[in-house]
């Protein structure tokens, strides 16, 4: 998981974030992408809850997919954009 202002220190796009995601082979795997997300929120910090709540219900789709034998995202999580391979 990632956000749109979740830059790299050189400043350099969120989307070279997403690089690993692209080199891995298909598979059971899915890409969230958070609007409006920048590290830090992962950390704690800023809209830290919105994105704390948004990475949980994206995680607990996920292993509910995996149970049931189904890898496919369910589209979009209020804000999450999903991409699976």
């Amino acid at each position: 998981m990632t956000g749109t202002r979740d830059t790299e220190l050189g400043g350099d796009s969120w989307t070279t974030r997403t690089e690993p995601f692209g080199n891995m082979p298909p598979g059971c795997k899915w890409l969230g992408v958070i609007s409006g997300a920048s590290h830090l929120n992962f950390a704690g910090a800023g809209m830290s809850r919105k994105t704390e709540v948004l990475a949980a219900q994206t995680i607990g789709a996920f292993l509910q997919g995996v149970r049931k034998g189904d890898c496919s995202p369910p589209g979009r999580i209020g804000g999450v954009e999903l991409s699976a391979k």
